[in-house]
């Protein structure tokens, strides 16, 4: 765990987080660029947290631990461009909760 911390001091979120009107102006349409604005900064926030060694969705005041991934279900599906755009913030994700996996057994 302590390892994890260390390695993860000078560790920086890489996948880029547009706006709305950003993923608009690179020709989303409305719908996709808030789900995939939404969905980045869930992701990045979540992801974050496991690199500072703590559990996202931890209750206060509680030893509830974990990690909830909400995903807006109610958009319609989206093409590939929308899921290439969240490609790179997965990929963060995963990685920070492949590092974070000794937590689990803390």
């Amino acid at each position: 765990y302590h390892e994890m911390l260390i390695r993860n001091q000078n560790w920086e979120y890489s996948a880029p987080v547009y706006t709305v009107n950003d993923l608009t102006d690179a020709g989303f349409n409305e719908d996709e660029a808030e789900y995939i604005y939404e969905t980045s900064q869930m992701l990045k926030k979540r992801t974050e947290a496991l690199r500072r060694g703590d559990f996202p969705d931890q209750s206060v005041g509680t030893r509830d631990k974990g990690i909830s991934l909400y995903i807006d279900y109610t958009y319609p599906l989206f093409g590939e461009d929308t899921n290439k755009e969240l490609s790179p913030h997965w990929r963060e994700f995963a990685a920070a909760l492949k590092h974070f996996k000794p937590a689990f057994d803390v």
